[in-house]
Parts: C-alpha cells; structure tokens; sequence
C-alpha cells in the first residue's frame, strides 16, 4: 500500500479502533477525544477512552455487541453526553453519523440516508415545490406572503447544495470509497437486522 500506514490508535479491551493514513499529507487534527466516560447505572460503558483522528485518514472500529461502540459515535456526533471526558474537533469539521435504528419505523434507501447530512435539504425541497405550486394560484396579499416564504426556502435549499445535491451524494459517497453503491438499494435499521 503505497503511503499507506496501518496504525492502532486505542485498543481498550472492549473494542479495537484502527486507522489509515492515506497519502504523506500535513497532519491536521480533525477529531480529539480526551478520557471520555460513561456509564448507564452501575455499568461502565466507556472508561478512559482518549484518540485521535488526523486528516486523511479513514477509521474503523470494531468489538462485541454491548462493548459500547455505538455510545462512543454518539458521543462524538454530539447525540449523547459523556459523563466525564473532552471531545474536541477541528474548526469547520462536521461529523457524519448513520445511527443503527432510524427511530421513526419508516424505510429509507442509501439517498435518502446520505440526504439526511445535508440537513434540512429535503424539506426546503419540498418547501420550494409546493411554494411554486401555491403561487400559481394566489392573489394580493396571500401571494406576497408565499413568495416571501418561497424565498428564505430558495435560500435555505440553495445553500445546501440545491439541485446539486445528487452530485454532493455521489461525491460524498465517493469520498467514502463507496461510489459503487446502488443509491435505491434499501438501508435496515437495527430492528430489521435482529434473527
């Protein structure tokens, strides 16, 4: 692997967290986490956990179901609070995060997924469509009141990417190293995964 280091960053005994540095780039801090803590009741989840995540590179982490895995992306995403312990990011960083259960029981495919990290998108989509149909039809002071309406959603849409926003996918999921996915292809939240 060409520029390519294989690195562990923590390896507590719950779960193992690797990385890879691509490239020979300048070392930026992106993501720091400092003796992160936390537990549910008696039971420690997350004990002393610290890393960090340096631009260009990609992460993995792994470990048994439990280990506290998926407490630690929702602690870094800013989802949950840790009981104790830093989580620092670089200026103008944005995490990415894909929970394991949606929470609303509704299917999404791998678009609507991506989607949902471009923010609001969809709904000033939606809002500027049907704002232009409401337009068509209203009059005096109604009319003033949907197209101003109409433009603060303009706004909102166009400044998440607009009618760029099939590109942002597919340059996003590029950037993942997942260009080859089938943006129809169904997403299952936890619950469809159980036996």
């Amino acid at each position: 692997m060409s520029g390519e280091q294989l690195r562990w960053r923590i390896s507590p005994r719950q779960f193992s967290f690797v990385s890879r540095v691509l490239g020979e780039n300048k070392v930026v801090v992106m993501l720091q986490v400092s003796g992160l803590n936390k537990a549910y009741g008696s039971k420690n989840v997350l004990e002393d956990v610290s890393f960090v995540v340096n631009s260009g590179e990609r992460v993995a982490l792994s470990g048994a179901n439990g280990c506290g895995k998926s407490t630690l992306l929702r602690i870094v995403a800013g989802a949950e609070r840790a009981d104790s312990g830093v989580v620092s990011l670089a200026p103008e960083t944005r995490i990415g995060w894909l929970p394991q259960d949606f929470g609303d029981g509704q299917e999404r495919n791998i678009w609507q997924v991506v989607l949902d990290g471009l923010g609001e998108w969809d709904r000033y989509r939606s809002d500027v469509e049907r704002l232009t149909q409401e337009m068509a039809t209203a009059k005096g002071a109604a009319l003033a009141r949907l197209m101003s309406a109409y433009d603060q959603s303009l706004a909102g849409f166009q400044a998440l990417g607009g009618y760029q926003a099939e590109h942002r996918v597919r340059a996003t999921l590029a950037h993942l190293g997942l260009a080859y996915l089938d943006l129809e292809a169904p997403v299952a939240g936890r619950a469809d995964c159980r036996a």
